[in-house]
């Protein structure tokens, strides 16, 4: 079996083999455990500006990553994870362990952060509301009036983070999905209602995509969905579609995914682009990138806007005529050049914000910044509907 991303990792998937042989526990719990912890935190294990592994935050996610590989590759016919296959007995049509399936296991530090879980379901789900519920949150009416979307549209929405580092936010839209789906199923009288798996494994299969530009952080974010909908005794889930590359420049997203694009787009973008400030993209990233972004992406608007408003720009692009957007980024993002080069020439589109954090502290007190988020909806808004100034705080118990 090939060893783990982190340094000590070949000693902690033994480990943590060993014990998931032994378990005792209920395996479906240590797996939503492990996704969450990989979800939120798994950037840590790669060098950057988000830290590196080591210390408590290090030894738990290089130990969620190896009791979560121990149990996806003790599923029937094992499991693919950072360009290698994993099982632990011969299969049918097994590989074999160590042969790689096309996909690299290097990454580079992109000013990426750890997203704490109840941080990207706060921001996620105002999104999502408007996507799942009619009449919903984009009308006047009171949310007891709400009433579920019917399953089969609830299954055929995609939801998109374009740089979605190791899966926080696509994390969170499953969990939300997922309940939202059982809560369908079960006011249609389908029988699957009472399956405790099934809607996780449909909504991870069905409605999320990813992308990054660290292959590391792709393989990490399928990862977390995958124990996310994991059944005990079942081959390894489907979960999630990924690409990885440059979000910003390129035809990239679109040849990934030709049946989002055939169908106009997505229904929702969520996440925290990574922070770069507006005077370091030409330094970091070159000149001619630079110039690129502006011809491209910003519609010709020039200004030292950090790297957020041209991720807000994009997924503005990439969704659909009734989609929603979510974005979680520093405080920058509602200032100055790039509030003009971001938020402003989205709002001039017909962007309105329907739910926003003006400025908080970033909940990890190692990244000294405030952060801001905005839910802004491409979709008809009533003139008479809620518009929120929220302050995301976590739910006692939350990550």
């Amino acid at each position: 079996m090939p060893g783990s991303p982190a340094g000590d990792g070949a000693q902690a998937l033994k480990d943590a083999l060993a014990a998931v042989t032994a378990m005792t526990s209920d395996p479906a719990a240590v797996a939503s455990e492990c996704a969450g912890e990989i979800a939120s935190a798994g950037d840590l294990l790669w060098p950057g500006p988000a830290g590196t592994p080591g210390g408590a935050a290090g030894a738990r996610v290089t130990s969620a990553v190896a009791t979560g590989l121990s149990l996806l590759a003790a599923c029937p016919g094992g499991v693919s994870f950072a360009g290698q296959h994993w099982c632990t007995a011969p299969h049918p049509h097994c590989p074999g362990p160590g042969v790689h399936d096309g996909s690299a296991d290097a990454a580079k530090g992109t000013g990426a952060v750890h997203t704490p879980l109840w941080l990207a379901a706060a921001v996620t789900a105002p999104a999502l509301d408007a996507l799942v519920y009619r009449p919903g949150p984009l009308s006047a009416r009171p949310r007891e009036a709400w009433r579920t979307i019917p399953s089969g549209r609830l299954l055929g929405l995609r939801v998109a983070d374009i740089s979605c580092g190791s899966g926080a936010f696509l994390l969170a839209a499953w969990a939300y999905l997922t309940a939202a789906l059982t809560t369908a199923w079960r006011e249609e009288g389908d029988p699957r209602a009472s399956d405790p798996y099934a809607a996780g494994q449909a909504v991870a299969a069905r409605c999320l995509y990813g992308a990054d530009i660290s292959p590391a952080s792709v393989a990490l974010a399928r990862l977390s969905l995958q124990l996310a909908a994991y059944r005990p005794a079942a081959p390894a889930p489907s979960a999630g579609r990924f690409t990885t590359g440059d979000s910003l420049l390129g035809d990239g997203i679109p040849a990934a995914f030709p049946e989002v694009a055939a169908a106009g787009g997505f229904d929702a973008v969520i996440g925290n682009p990574p922070f770069l400030g507006g005077h370091k993209i030409t330094g970091q990233l070159g000149a001619a990138y630079r110039e690129r972004l502006v011809a491209e992406v910003a519609r010709r608007r020039k200004g030292a806007a950090d790297l957020s408003a041209y991720f807000l720009l994009r997924a503005w692009d990439l969704t659909g005529p009734h989609g929603m957007i979510a974005v979680l980024a520093t405080s920058t993002l509602a200032e100055g050049a790039t509030r003009e080069v971001g938020l402003e020439q989205v709002c001039a589109e017909g962007g309105k914000i329907t739910w926003a954090v003006k400025s908080e502290p970033w909940p990890d007190s190692r990244a000294a910044v405030s952060y801001c988020a905005a839910v802004i909806a491409k979709a008809p808004v009533d003139d008479a509907a809620p518009r929120y100034l929220a302050r995301a705080r976590p739910a006692p118990g939350r990550r």
